[in-house]
């Protein structure tokens, strides 16, 4: 997985991850690590044998190096600041334990051994200039057996909303706690913490430069590998093995209520689509998705022919099957971010019907992790969920929902 898998883009924002306070659950070979940790900091052991100063520098190499165990289990950018101010008494860094110094010490080190490829970040107003750090193939060899175990306990009581690229308007924007949207995810995260599962952190909503665009809710699991490779479902929640409950075309169900139109078809909205269209399904989403994220069909047209290989022909014949099967209805509408903020609400609501059951369901972006005993209930809560949210559009919306699991 690791040889195979592509470096993502590290200025999209789902492909960076902020380096955070993590420790290491117990791990069969977590005194390997340590060692491995403690011959690295020997590299940049300060002057001297203080211990104040050598705890420091070990501290700082565990806390990049479970970083980067992270980034690995993830496939991220780990975004660090190379600004010295960013590292004052009381900051957010300062407050993890690192200092520009050590910080630096280490990263260079990285550089120097070629275990990192570096990106310099951009200089926002107002805001730090984050560097980003991508473990190379071998760096991550030495990780990957880590990449399930690391924990994040604190982040539990950090912030649970955040605005990415916020408008001017919104760059000093924070919600109270006493806030409608902040008390249900307070809640939904005072009842996770009491459980585990794999790269265990807080779940966290995220807005698009406003608090009213996009909305999604965000926990590291959700990045795990779950095409080519199959980790995340073989993952476990409690020591139990997990079910994934999906919404089929969760977007295009959306985007459809949102205008009064019933979906055409039962279980798959696609497949109408590509019966009209005679193209085959994986293109028909395709093009789908990113059309409900563009402004007009020649810019949907280029981004699926260069990320999905889907043909100008292929798309013109979507766009026919499209507008035969929903006319007077224009796909190319930026609707995207409002269909985020949709979705956000709906599993919020899933997440939150599980607080009143003791029932953990772990957000993956259109779906929910739950243990697998539990996949009936989730199945009923999020059809519920969605009818509850979408009804107030269209009274006739319909979802459909699918369970994936191992056997």
């Amino acid at each position: 997985m690791v040889k195979q898998r592509k470096i993502p883009d590290h200025e999209e924002y789902e492909n960076q991850h902020r380096v955070e306070s993590l420790v290491m659950l117990d791990h069969p070979q977590l005194d390997s690590l340590e060692w491995m940790i403690e011959k690295l900091a020997e590299s940049t052991q300060p002057g001297g044998t203080q211990k104040t100063y050598i705890e420091a520098n070990l501290n700082h190499w565990r806390t990049i190096v479970y970083n980067f165990i992270r980034t690995t289990a993830t496939n991220q950018w780990l975004g660090i600041p190379g600004n010295v101010h960013d590292y004052t008494t009381g900051s957010y860094y300062n407050g993890i334990g690192l200092a520009y110094k050590g910080t630096q010490k280490v990263l260079d080190e990285l550089n120097r051994r070629g275990w990192v490829t570096e990106e310099t970040g951009k200089k926002f107003q107002n805001k730090p200039r984050v560097n980003h750090y991508y473990p190379s193939a071998e760096f991550q060899s030495y990780l990957i057996d880590y990449a399930m175990f690391t924990d994040n306990p604190s982040s539990f009581d950090g912030p649970l909303l955040t605005i990415n690229d916020p408008d001017p308007e919104y760059s000093q924007f924070q919600w109270k706690h006493d806030h409608p949207d902040y008390k249900p995810l307070a809640e939904i995260n005072e009842f996770a913490r009491t459980h585990q599962w794999a790269c265990r952190s807080a779940i966290t909503q995220s807005f698009k430069r406003t608090p009213f665009q996009s909305g999604r809710l965000i926990t590291p699991f959700q990045n795990l590998q779950s095409r080519h490779y199959k980790v995340r479902i073989n993952t476990l929640i409690n020591g139990n093995p997990i079910a994934e409950v999906d919404f089929n075309a969760n977007h295009l169900r959306i985007f459809l209520a949102f205008n009064k139109r019933d979906v055409i078809g039962d279980y798959d909205a696609y497949e109408p689509l590509a019966d009209e269209s005679g193209v085959e399904r994986k293109k028909i989403k395709a093009f789908i998705n990113v059309g409900l994220n563009s402004e007009s069909f020649e810019a949907t047209k280029r981004v699926v022919a260069r990320e999905f290989q889907v043909s100008h022909a292929d798309s013109t014949k979507i766009a026919g099957a499209f507008a035969k099967l929903y006319p007077n209805l224009d796909l190319h509408c930026g609707f995207a971010l409002t269909a985020m903020q949709l979705e956000g609400l709906i599993l919020k609501d899933v997440l939150l019907r599980g607080v009143k059951n003791g029932i953990l369901a772990l957000p993956i972006h259109d779906a929910v992790a739950v243990e697998f005993d539990k996949q009936g209930w989730a199945k009923d809560a999020m059809e519920d969920a969605w009818q509850t949210v979408m009804s107030e559009f269209h009274k006739t919306a319909k979802t459909s929902v699918t369970i994936k699991f191992t056997s």
